[in-house]
């Protein structure tokens, strides 16, 4: 049998032998390693060895590493490349395979145009993928039973070339404001500071924050949609957003719609961002409540 490790995760699995994260606990004694760093690090194997994956080619085996940025490095991935950004979630990917969702019944349509969105996205626009389905230890039974169904059908479609972004870097919770929080959602908000943006969102579910995480663009044009099955009205929200030039950026928060529609709009010149639950969490944020329970079934 072939085996032959690829250059990349050479070079993956040298870093992380040594030095997970930034932490090097080969460098500290048993005594000078805190009980934070022991978790951290084993956090961060947990999350290395995850994404680890045998592929077979004409025979041939080889030890492929799927590469995710963190919730910052995304972030600044964005800021810096002026790409648009498509995000996969649990439900997308379990609509993309078949099924159904909360916020959307089962489509042909929009499962075929989400396995085009994953395996050809433009190249102007970056991919996010759920980073918990890459655990090995997964956070609850809903990831338990999840991870492997979706892993199974997804594997042959990951790109170990392309790197991803983190789907859940639009999920930020916390009940006090922070330096750190601060300085995230600031970033966050740079990608639309001074500049005029189309919000396609549901009016009703938007009108119901009391901070606008948007307030500081230099002009807010608002589309409205469905709360649920917003893929019904494909046709006609894309009409209306090309009502305007590219020189909008385009902000999506509706669902699994947006992930093809950031990637379609992104081929015909805009920048557009499937920016999901973000604008709930900076209010929650801004406002110092805890995330409640039915967070993700409004």
């Amino acid at each position: 049998m072939n085996f032959f490790i690829s250059e990349a995760a050479k070079n993956i699995l040298a870093e992380h032998a040594l030095i997970i994260g930034n932490t090097s606990l080969a460098e500290k004694t048993e005594e000078d390693a805190t009980s934070s760093d022991l978790k951290w690090d084993e956090n961060k194997l947990d999350e290395f060895l995850g994404r680890i994956f045998l592929a077979e080619r004409n025979g041939k085996f080889s030890i492929q590493y799927l590469k995710i940025l963190n919730y910052m490095e995304s972030l600044d991935f964005l800021i810096q490349s002026g790409h648009s950004l498509a995000r996969f979630g649990d439900g997308e990917l379990r609509v993309m395979m078949g099924g159904s969702h909360q916020f959307h019944n089962p489509n042909k349509k929009l499962q075929l145009k989400l396995q085009d969105t994953f395996k050809n996205p433009d190249k102007r626009c970056a991919i996010g993928i759920v980073s918990t389905l890459f655990k090995l230890k997964m956070p609850n039974d809903y990831w338990k039973e999840t991870s492997p169904l979706i892993k199974k059908v997804i594997k042959n479609e990951l790109d170990f070339g392309r790197v991803y972004l983190n789907t859940n870097m639009t999920l930020f919770f916390s009940n006090k404001r922070t330096k750190w929080g601060d300085a995230y959602f600031s970033k966050f908000r740079s990608l639309w500071e001074k500049k005029k943006i189309l919000l396609v969102t549901n009016f009703e579910l938007f009108g119901k924050l009391n901070n606008n995480i948007f307030d500081n663009a230099k002009e807010i044009i608002k589309i409205d949609t469905p709360k649920k099955n917003a893929f019904e009205e494909y046709d006609r929200i894309m009409n209306e957003i090309q009502k305007y030039d590219t020189t909008y950026t385009v902000v999506l928060i509706i669902g699994m719609t947006a992930t093809v529609m950031a990637n379609d709009l992104s081929k015909i010149g805009y920048r557009a961002l499937d920016l999901g639950h973000l604008a709930r969490c900076y209010d929650l944020y801004r406002d110092g409540k805890e995330k409640p329970a039915n967070f993700f079934s409004y």
